[in-house]
């Protein structure tokens, strides 16, 4: 560098010419490392929590053990009764053999296979040019079949809880493809007893999985721990709040690692303080409408709301939220949050509770006594079934809060894969909602003005098969994509299915706007 500066120096001959030149290097100097200082490079990070998943549809808070009974037809499956009793779980209750609170009974009925059949699909290759230079058929096995599977819950007094259909007739077993027809029916009928146990076993199995999912979600209290959140830390060394940021944020890593799912959080609210004040002084600070100043402002807005929202201050969480959207800086966090801090609410409010952080003490409760029963009130009607559920909460406008693939994805291709698919989209994606109406069709609304209109219009179709509900698109050439319905409510909506982009299927969480 001395070097290069003398060669330039030589250049010239005047002392007041050097010193021009000197005073220009100077200035240029101090420019430069003034420049450096204040650049605003953000990266993420993470924080773990810990707390107690609230139900969907809480019980009677009384409610502290549960039962459940196995019966039907499991030969040929290598099942038992026991293994897939087992099977069914609910956090924060007790399991007993009998005489609990509440009682499960699932039915298994006959297996019953029909007459195979052989279908068959073309498919073909072709060259550059779009022509079509050979075809091949693909030949595969179809049999429907019954297997039906039923389960009720009740509770001690014989109050009829829920009553629903895990799996019913007409499902459709299809095996692997061939080449030729005769030789994958050949096939079939060869190794038919060992296709039947597999179908048997399959669909027991699958279906006992979701069925203890969704009585989870539904009922249960699921201890979640460390389950990994993102915010952002300051990522420029020579910025001048770089070293009290990069010490907060560790602070809020070490106080949220500490936080336990069944300890109330009282010690970790009070810890916080001092690091919500110096996050609260980064706006005052850094006020100005430039970009690095909103850069900065953000991470510690972005990192109020997480706090706010972990303590469990919605309010406050809420206005910072709203204050990430108006610093107008990758507002979209804040719209989302705001979405996610509704739910919470919403699961407080029917579980009649103000925290996530609680002890359910059920380890001592005891089988209720072997005594008759007494004259029991007269059973409610049977539950809603969940494609009446679903016609009746899916009407209204949507807006989407959360895509998850199997793994981080890099939509934007800005080098940066993100796991929440949402983080990729631009502005106008994020502020486009879907309107489910009762004909049937699903159309797209943008609320940006700076956004071109959305002109997409779709139909939509609710189908139940094997006990599980799908949604079903289709666009304006006739293509159908089914999506299968994981859980709806009057204010979220999460479904999985193949996502149409590199990330394939996806789970989709979306929140109600109205």
């Amino acid at each position: 560098m001395t070097f290069r500066f003398n060669i330039l120096l030589n250049h010239y001959q005047s002392n007041s010419v050097k010193k021009q030149f000197l005073l220009t290097v100077f200035w240029v100097s101090l420019w430069f490392q003034t420049t450096q200082a204040q650049r605003v490079d953000l990266d993420r990070d993470y924080f773990y929590v810990s707390y107690v998943a609230l139900p969907s549809n809480p019980l009677n808070v009384s409610f502290k053990s549960y039962s459940v009974l196995v019966k039907g037809y499991l030969a040929e499956t290598g099942l038992t009764e026991k293994s897939l009793e087992n099977d069914i779980v609910i956090p924060g209750f007790k399991k007993l053999p009998k005489d609990a609170d509440l009682d499960i009974v699932v039915n298994i009925g006959t297996f019953r296979g029909g007459e195979p059949t052989v279908v068959s699909r073309i498919e073909e290759r072709k060259d550059d040019k779009g022509k079509v230079i050979s075809t091949t058929t693909y030949y595969a096995v179809e049999m429907r079949y019954d297997y039906p599977i039923e389960a009720q819950m009740t509770d001690y007094k014989g109050n009829r809880i829920f009553s629903e259909t895990l799996a019913g007739n007409n499902q459709v077993y299809k095996s692997d493809e061939g080449l030729s027809s005769r030789e994958v029916l050949d096939n079939f009928n060869r190794r038919y007893t060992s296709i039947r146990a597999e179908t048997m076993r399959t669909s027991v199995q699958n279906q006992f999985r979701t069925f203890s999912d969704r009585i989870v979600s539904r009922h249960g209290y699921l201890v979640v721990n460390n389950s990994k959140e993102l915010f952002w830390m300051l990522d420029s060394p020579k910025h001048p709040e770089y070293e009290n940021h990069a010490k907060n944020i560790q602070e809020i890593k070490r106080i949220m690692t500490s936080m336990k799912a069944e300890v109330a959080i009282t010690e970790q609210r009070e810890a916080m303080k001092p690091v919500i004040e110096y996050f609260r002084t980064i706006p005052q600070t850094y006020n100005k409408d430039e970009k690095a100043d909103r850069k900065i402002r953000y991470s510690a807005l972005y990192a109020l709301m997480k706090i706010y929202f972990w303590m469990e201050d919605f309010e406050n969480a809420k206005f910072y939220a709203d204050a990430l959207i108006q610093n107008d800086y990758d507002g979209g966090d804040g719209k989302s949050m705001m979405k996610l801090i509704q739910f919470a609410e919403e699961r407080f409010k029917i579980n009649n509770t103000t925290t996530r952080h609680f002890f359910r003490d059920v380890e001592n409760t005891t089988p209720r006594s072997d005594a008759p029963k007494t004259a029991a009130e007269p059973a409610p009607s049977l539950a809603e079934s969940e494609i009446d559920r679903a016609k009746r909460f899916i009407l209204g406008e949507w807006q989407v809060i959360s895509v998850r693939f199997q793994k981080p994805v890099d939509l934007n291709k800005d080098g940066k894969a993100s796991e929440n698919a949402v983080d990729e989209y631009s502005a106008c994606k994020r502020a486009t909602t879907s309107v489910f109406d009762a004909n049937n069709r699903v159309t797209f609304r943008n609320k940006n003005a700076a956004c071109p209109p959305d002109k997409t219009e779709l139909k939509y179709a609710l189908r139940e098969r094997d006990g599980k509900v799908f949604v079903a698109l289709k666009d304006e050439f006739g293509d159908i994509t089914s999506y299968e319905l994981l859980d709806i409510s009057a204010t979220l909506m999460k479904y999985k299915g193949d996502s149409g982009s590199p990330g394939g299927e996806a789970e989709f969480i979306y929140s109600k706007i109205k």
